[in-house]
């Protein structure tokens, strides 16, 4: 199984925040992209529901299993 998102985008993206919330809400994740393609490493995350939010765009729903 792999543990890392990876997003693939243009330099448009770099220095974009992101947050990654779990089912309920809360910060799990916070931080700036800052080199592309970007990983976020995932392996400490329970298994669940969780969401990733770039600047103010519409989160992106993942399912860790």
């Amino acid at each position: 199984a792999s543990y890392v998102i990876t997003l693939f985008g243009s330099v448009k993206m770099l220095q974009t925040p992101y947050t990654l919330y779990n089912s309920i809400g809360q910060v799990v994740f916070k931080g700036i992209i800052n080199q592309l393609p970007f990983s976020l490493n995932v392996v400490s995350l329970k298994s669940g529901t969780y969401w990733l939010q770039l600047d103010q765009s519409k989160p992106l729903k993942f399912l860790k299993q």
